[in-house]
């Protein structure tokens, strides 16, 4: 066998290893390759099945920025809570010290499930992804890095995560949770809507959320 070949064998046979999208597209390059009517896989998708393969087995992981930002336990008892009341993928906007920010768990399908994304506010495939917060309370940089000053206000966020989040609603007048403009004063008070504020099981109106430092 040649190397790209024993490649193949080496990613078919650590097809699990790989997340959901990964191994769509894996899947698809077997079906092209074992096609008896196709061309085979193109120089670039070879080049991918070694890619993959590295991946499945862990060889392409490079070494990420850690840094342990403390107890991330309230930061998930919100998005459970969140999840427990309904919402199906709960996320949190946060104003940070390098622009607006939103934390969401990655799901089951995820390359590490249970974690928490943080990433530029906006849209999918087009924002810039900083990292994830781990649940023993550390947090992995993306493969550039992430800022100092990011780090640090996720540590302060994993201290006080309520407190923290509606200081963004309290500086821009758009609730942390749904991210719509807040319309009473009592929300803009505490940091988000009263319909968010039952869906994450947070005081409203008569008690609000101190303000974050």
């Amino acid at each position: 066998m040649t190397d790209i070949t024993l490649q193949a064998k080496v990613l078919w046979d650590n097809l699990d290893k790989l997340p959901f999208s990964d191994r769509s597209f894996a899947e698809s390059l077997f079906a092209q390759l074992h096609n008896p009517r196709g061309r085979g896989l193109s120089d670039k998708q070879w080049a991918w099945v070694d890619r993959l393969a590295k991946r499945a087995t862990g060889q392409d992981q490079p070494q990420r920025q850690t840094t342990a930002i403390g107890s991330v336990a309230g930061l998930l008892a919100l998005f459970n809570t969140a999840k427990a009341n309904g919402l199906k993928n709960p996320a949190i906007v946060a104003r940070s010290p390098i622009g607006p920010i939103r934390l969401s768990v990655a799901g089951e399908r995820a390359r590490q499930p249970g974690t928490i994304n943080v990433a530029e506010k906006g849209k999918f495939g087009e924002a810039t992804w900083y990292g994830r917060i781990k649940l023993d309370g550390t947090f992995e940089a993306a493969r550039d890095g992430a800022p100092a000053e990011l780090v640090a206000y996720l540590a302060e966020f994993a201290a006080r995560p309520a407190e923290t989040a509606a200081a963004h609603g309290h500086t821009t007048g758009n609730c942390c949770f749904c991210d719509r403009p807040l319309t009473d004063a009592r929300s803009t008070a505490v940091g988000y809507g009263p319909v968010c504020a039952k869906k994450w099981s947070l005081p409203w109106g008569e008690a609000p959320v101190q303000q974050a430092a």
